[in-house]
């Protein structure tokens, strides 16, 4: 019943449907989501949520003849601005954990998989999601209180919040459990976005009462006030929907070419993480305007090819990747267009076609300079004594230490890993890391060890990679 108020054209029949497609094509896991304090729910909308997760389970075992993983994951509606459900009471803390806890239970009899939002946060996204500019306050305050990356519930620290709301004379339930008149004047009422409040209104009662809007595009237009029939109109997407040409139309085995590039990850890029770094480069390829090839089929992805994920806080100038293009292009001219478009510190060095197949380069030893005076710790360390340190280093046949990783310890020896450390000149070493047996150290694991330091503190000392031996 609740796909009535929320306009979900999608029958329970649809969704049986693509269960068994997707169990007779070979998936053996599906993910289903639901949503939990919607407007208008009862205690057997929450039942349904089981009942309809039992039955995918039970079409998996008819397609495949073999029993399914089915996770459901159920998040607390939160109402949002410029919605018909903007003038709607979020649900409570207290109402969405018992929720959940009937559902955790239900789902538990038929071996379901459960996953839930946490209703604490719930509460912190509901108060923000329609707040005004007194919040600000409340921010600045939960900051300085340490709350950093809330949207890790690991980190979430929602003790914090409440202090931070309640220092800032805030109520939340102010911006969560209120009925909101429909003259009341909203934060955001400055904003157009073409839809009328009188229409959002309309569509709010129609919610109540379980009154669906037909869909525009296919009948009777329901005046909102976004189109002006000129430059927006509904309608249905023509064709393919892809990222490029190359993502529409096959390309021509003869057509395709592999080009290699070198390039530098210096000054402040070097805080980018990989996933960041990736997502710089598909954005500059594509202002660019460079004859990328792209994936086939629903989500085209760039074909790129990158290496070895640089650790966070370390400089270089000797990283790689692969790109394929659908035309030959001048690879000097490719390199300047990239670094036009580049931020700040990812500088393209160089470029050259290679042979499709030719994998990336995997590096068995790795330089790296690692320069002592100028990092922010101020280490209280000389010429003499860094000789001392490298040669009671060096001298050891075995150098045990935990190394921490991804939530993870694992004990690994440094000794055979490090194939040369040196000092080159003043507060200078010259760093040669190698890997053994699948086992690998960062730099800054052999530094803490060498100097006595943290992990934490020895990850601040700048080190420069300048090569990889293959």
């Amino acid at each position: 019943m609740l796909r009535r108020p929320t306009n979900k054209g999608i029958t329970e029949e649809d969704l049986h449907a693509a269960a068994r497609d997707i169990f007779t094509l070979g998936w053996s896991l599906v993910k289903l989501y639901f949503m939990i304090g919607l407007p208008t729910e009862t205690g057997e909308d929450i039942l349904q949520i089981v009942r309809l997760a039992g039955c995918v389970k039970n079409i998996g075992k008819e397609a495949s003849g073999r029993w399914p993983q089915i996770n459901v994951s159920a998040s607390s509606f939160i109402p949002k601005p410029h919605t018909p459900f903007q003038w709607e009471p979020q649900i409570t803390m207290e109402d969405g954990i018992q929720k959940q806890a009937v559902l955790r239970r239900e789902l538990a009899k038929l071996k379901l998989g459960f996953k839930w939002h946490d209703a604490d946060m719930s509460l912190i996204e509901g108060v923000f999601s329609r707040g005004d500019r007194r919040l600000s306050k409340a921010v600045l305050i939960a900051f300085r209180k340490g709350c950093r990356f809330d949207g890790w519930s690991e980190l979430f620290d929602f003790a914090k919040w409440k202090e931070g709301l309640s220092e800032a004379g805030l109520d939340p339930h102010f911006y969560t459990l209120r009925r909101r008149p429909f003259d009341e004047v909203f934060p955001w009422d400055h904003l157009e976005t073409g839809a009328t409040k009188e229409f959002l209104i309309k569509e709010y009662e129609k919610a109540l009462e379980l009154a669906g809007t037909p869909d525009c595009k296919a009948g009777k237009c329901s005046d909102c006030g976004l189109c002006d029939w000129k430059a927006i109109r509904p309608r249905s997407a023509s064709g393919a929907i892809g990222c490029a040409d190359e993502a529409k139309t096959p390309v021509l085995p003869d057509e395709v070419f592999r080009m290699r590039l070198r390039y530098s990850k210096t000054g402040e890029s070097r805080l980018l993480s990989h996933l960041e770094l990736m997502a710089a480069v598909i954005r500059g390829i594509r202002r660019a305007g460079l004859p990328i090839r792209y994936s086939q089929g629903f989500h085209p992805m760039p074909r790129l090819s990158f290496g070895q994920p640089l650790p966070v806080g370390i400089e270089s100038v000797d990283e790689y990747m692969d790109m394929e293009l659908s035309g030959k292009t001048d690879p000097a001219g490719l390199v300047e267009k990239l670094n036009r478009e580049m931020p700040e510190g990812i500088r393209f060095l160089s470029a050259s076609f290679l042979p499709l197949k030719v994998p990336l380069p995997s590096g068995i030893m790795t330089e790296y300079i690692i320069t002592l005076k100028d990092g922010p710790l101020g280490l209280d360390i000389d010429s003499e004594r860094i000789d001392g340190l490298l040669r009671d280093f060096l001298s050891r046949d075995s150098i045990p230490v935990s190394i921490e990783k991804e939530g993870r310890t694992k004990d690994v020896d440094l000794r055979p890993l490090v194939n040369g450390l040196s000092r080159t000149d003043g507060l200078t070493l010259r760093l040669m890391l190698k890997k053994a047996s699948g086992a690998s150290v960062r730099p800054h694991d052999v530094l803490a060890c060498l100097l006595g330091l943290p992990r934490e503190s020895a990850s601040l000392i700048p080190i420069l990679k300048t090569r990889s031996v293959q």
